[in-house]
């Protein structure tokens, strides 16, 4: 008669016990992750910026039929932002939105003021590092609203310019 080892000092019953363990483990984990973090690349809005779609194409293609386009400056060591507008009627101040790809916390909305001949002037409040989106827009009440939007890159430089186009 052999003597045989209770279940419990043996390597196969803990290694079947382990798989189904450590499953139910990671979906502890992942349930604590899913509730509390945020997920910030889903807005809150989303129906009301669905019905707000039309509108913005609409902006769009008035600013294509015009002929808008801006090139903006940006001095990093003073956070001064310069944009030279052309083929639009002039304004006292444009609205720049300055959009971080990822990070809602980190856009930035600009009011750019009039300096005549087409130049507009404000400042970020912010530093500016990394690519972001662009998004430069008007309301003109007699020829209706329009926007023109693209991406920005600081370079190495201090200042990095961009060419605005209405797509």
């Amino acid at each position: 008669m052999s003597e045989s080892t209770p279940w419990y000092r043996q390597g196969w019953p803990w290694f079947l016990i382990l798989l189904p363990l450590s499953v139910v483990i990671a979906c502890f984990v992942t349930l604590y992750l899913a509730l509390s973090t945020d997920e910030a690349l889903v807005r809150d809005d989303y129906y009301k910026e669905g019905l707000a779609i039309n509108q913005r194409l609409e902006a769009e293609s008035n600013a294509r039929a015009r002929g808008i386009e801006a090139q903006l400056r940006y001095d990093a060591a003073t956070l001064a932002i310069e944009l030279r507008l052309g083929g639009a009627a002039p304004a006292q101040e444009l609205s720049l939105a300055i959009v971080h790809p990822t990070d809602d916390e980190r856009d930035q909305a600009v009011v750019l003021q009039s300096a005549g001949n087409g130049l507009y002037r404000g400042k970020a409040a912010a530093a500016l590092d990394g690519k972001r989106y662009i998004l430069l827009e008007h309301e003109d009440g007699q020829q209706g609203a329009w926007r023109v939007r693209g991406t920005f890159v600081p370079g190495s430089e201090s200042i990095a310019s961009l060419r605005l186009d209405a797509r």
